[in-house]
């Protein structure tokens, strides 16, 4: 959620805590396109009152294998940055 501008930061984390818990989207790993999309559905639910529809999620679905390859996209980038620190 580093990634993410604080607009979206503010409005996420009011969905957090009006609702619970964030639906399991790897939100920094979605495009720019997609992810104001899903911002803008949040500020929708909090407008309304209501958490995300099962209908406004699917929208937002990314596959089982796209998920992984993200996932493992993060950690190396995570490792390549934290075991070998940059010399100046």
């Amino acid at each position: 959620m580093d990634q993410l501008e604080e607009t979206a930061r503010i409005i996420v984390e009011e969905y957090r805590q009006r609702f619970g818990a964030l639906p399991d989207l790897p939100v920094v790993d979605l495009d720019i396109e997609k992810r104001s999309r899903f911002v803008a559905a949040l500020e929708r639910a909090l407008s309304r009152n209501m958490p995300l529809l099962d209908y406004e999620l699917r929208e937002f679905e990314v596959t089982r294998l796209r998920r992984i390859w993200l996932g493992l996209r993060r950690r190396m980038a995570r490792l390549a940055t934290h075991r070998f620190p940059a010399v100046l």
